[in-house]
């Protein structure tokens, strides 16, 4: 591991912090095809300083820097360049940049086709109501598979109107209470005295966990109001809103946690394809470079190096269950069409506790990238 330089496919240098940034300049003015680049990179830059010539090595020509306790490294880069578990224990911050290429004139953000068909489609697979925990839960709750215990109610259009205009803290919390408690009753399903997760119909607020995760029924209101805090973006244009109130799994297994109290369980995405019946992928929701690349709090990312092996460890060796399950269980849905399905293990069975579209879920890249490989 090197404290400071430069590493790409072909050769690793290490120097010191202050000798970097001239280092790189003069590998630029080597080359007279570089320099010309660099510099229409460089007037393409709304803000520039020395240290910005580390982006164009990063984002151009996919270097990886590592200077003043930061590694710089692109969004296409080869894990086996470096090691970043162990950058993390040692007190460096990870940065990814975007690859950049040269096209009509400029430097802009490349997209491989793949995420450019994703881009196209994502978008419309994730506003289609199906994604709506409404319509997956019943097709989905007695084929097999242990689901948590569900209740779901719809917010009134009086109170999506307050939700879409900002206005939450209008809602009567008496009503939805006792609305809630109508259905609970006589669904016999949820215990509203015990720990429940909330979240909508379509998405949670898993982010910041402990707004998700309440002791008993009292606690809802103040805990929806963090939750309308933070998904606001995310409502404005919804034309309905269902609000969702399920059993609090817990693991016999005890896990770190980020997302402000959200346990690394060991879980499980399963791409399923109803239509053929066939397993497309199963991938590590907690997919390590993925999580590297993307948690940007710091204690956070310390979490969850210290934890990455274990779940690593669990879920190769639960693999082959899984997809034995899976491939029993799964085809008894009544659905169609391509699917993410996510499963958590609590330590004795795979409890399936989420879906959506494949088109709209992370990894499904994975998918289509072996897909094309393949033929």
């Amino acid at each position: 591991m090197i404290k400071s330089g430069i590493i790409n496919e072909n050769e690793v240098i290490e120097l010191e912090n202050n000798d970097l940034i001239s280092y790189l300049y003069n590998l630029i003015d080597k080359s007279t095809d570089n320099k010309n680049a660099f510099e229409i990179y460089k007037q393409n830059q709304f803000f520039w300083s020395d240290s910005s010539v580390i982006d164009y090595f990063v984002k151009v020509l996919g270097f990886v820097v590592i200077y003043d306790k930061v590694v710089y490294f692109q969004s296409e880069l080869k894990s086996e360049l470096i090691d970043k578990i162990d950058y993390i224990k040692n007190g460096f911050q990870l940065k990814k940049l975007p690859k950049m290429i040269y096209k009509n004139g400029k430097f802009i953000k490349y997209l491989s086709p793949i995420q450019q068909e994703i881009e196209i489609a994502g978008f419309d697979h994730s506003i289609n109501p199906e994604n709506d925990l409404s319509f997956w839960y019943p097709r989905t709750a007695n084929i097999g598979f242990k689901t948590p215990n569900t209740i779901i109610t719809n917010f009134t259009d009086a109170e999506t109107n307050l939700i879409k205009t900002g206005k939450w803290n209008n809602l009567c919390e008496k009503d939805l209470l006792e609305r809630i408690r109508i259905i609970a009753k006589q669904s016999g399903k949820l215990d509203l005295s015990n720990e429940m997760f909330i979240r909508l119909g379509n998405s949670s607020n898993k982010f910041n966990f402990d707004s998700c995760h309440i002791n008993e029924i009292n606690e809802l209101y103040q805990k929806l109001m963090i939750m309308f805090d933070d998904m606001y973006f995310k409502l404005e244009w919804q034309q309905s809103i269902e609000l969702v109130l399920r059993e609090y799994i817990k693991t016999n297994y005890q896990r770190n946690r980020i997302y402000n109290g959200m346990p690394l369980n060991t879980e499980f995405r399963v791409f399923y394809d109803f239509d053929t019946n066939r397993i497309l992928g199963i991938f590590n929701y907690w997919e390590k470079d993925t999580m590297l690349d993307n948690l940007h709090n710091n204690q956070d990312l310390i979490t969850f190096a210290n934890t990455t092996h274990e779940i690593e460890c669990d879920f190769n060796n639960l693999y082959p269950f899984l997809k034995k399950e899976a491939e029993y269980k799964l085809p008894n849905a009544d659905l169609k069409g391509k699917w993410s399905v996510d499963f958590l293990y609590d330590g004795k069975e795979f409890i399936l506790i989420d879906m959506a579209h494949a088109e709209c879920s992370y990894y499904y890249d994975k998918v289509l990238s072996k897909q094309r490989t393949l033929k």
